[in-house]
């Protein structure tokens, strides 16, 4: 940039946990997005080698769904479970109870919305009436109103069970993740520069991606650019998989990522000496934040 005498300032940031711990949350609440203009970044995901997909080299411009999550601890009391089993409050009974709450939920839910837990703490053995257990559990829906919503209802289906059992309960609710705004002037700046690296990928897709991101929260702060980019893998391999996990430590994956990164950076290019290209992406973010 001083060659060139290009003003501006390049900030790479380091954006850990961005799958439950919610690092860009915490780092815009830090200030550390504070003097930023535009973010950009791009995430990997598997394309099966048949010829199936229409954008192998992926996609510039998708939502995400937003993600609520809410921890649940239950408190009982225990008890020997063959000699006085009523002297217990059982813990267990109200997870499994809460947890098939959530379930039957499911039905009154609208098809994008997706609710799925794990349980945390259970008990090892089966003679005694369990004190204590615990899950955790994931609410997600396109916007982040509609998953505040939904949270609303999964949190009376876990305090029922403690009502149901006569344990105590406690609630923790986590970061909230917001749905991920495209902007399509960025969009369009990235795919043009992936065509000229011999890559072909759709602009911006109709789909809202199940999955969800911090860097949705990034894209209510900043214009934001998160495209999906595809590592070519046999057929059946799925994101988050020991198999996905390989595929991604070959040498063709590190050479897509390495084209994503030069797309990446002469977008920031186009920003940099385009005022057009600059004007546009705020006016396309201040679009984006009114039809949100």
């Amino acid at each position: 940039m001083a060659v060139y005498q290009i003003d501006g300032t390049l900030q790479l940031l380091g954006t850990p946990a961005e799958e439950l711990g919610g690092g860009k949350i915490a780092l815009l609440e830090a200030g550390a997005y504070k003097d930023a203009d535009v973010s950009l970044m791009a995430h990997p995901y598997p394309v099966p080698n048949d010829g199936s997909v229409k954008f192998p080299d992926g996609c510039a411009g998708l939502r995400s769904n937003a993600h609520i999550g809410l921890s649940v601890a239950y408190t009982g009391r225990s008890a020997h479970a063959g000699a006085e089993p009523w002297e217990g409050i059982n813990s267990l009974d109200a997870l499994v109870s809460a947890y098939n709450n959530v379930s039957m939920l499911r039905q009154q839910m609208k098809p994008d919305c997706r609710v799925h837990g794990a349980i945390v703490e259970a008990p090892k053995v089966a003679n005694v009436i369990p004190d204590r257990t615990s899950a955790t559990f994931s609410v997600r829906a396109p916007t982040i109103a509609a998953a505040e919503e939904l949270a609303q209802r999964v949190d009376a289906c876990l305090k029922a069970g403690a009502v149901a059992t006569g344990c105590e309960c406690s609630i923790k609710k986590h970061p909230s993740y917001a749905d991920l705004i495209p902007n399509r002037t960025l969009c369009e700046s990235y795919s043009s520069h992936m065509r000229s690296l011999g890559r072909r990928v759709e602009v911006m897709s109709t789909e809202v991606l199940g999955a969800s991101t911090d860097q949705g929260n990034v894209s209510y702060a900043v214009p934001a650019l998160h495209p999906m980019f595809g590592v070519s893998c046999g057929p059946g391999i799925n994101i988050h998989s020991r198999e996905f996990a390989e595929v991604a430590g070959t040498g063709e994956a590190f050479e897509a990522a390495v084209v994503v990164g030069k797309a990446l950076a002469l977008t920031g290019w186009d920003l940099l000496t385009q005022e057009a290209t600059s004007i546009c992406t705020k006016e396309d973010f201040k679009n984006a934040l009114l039809e949100s």
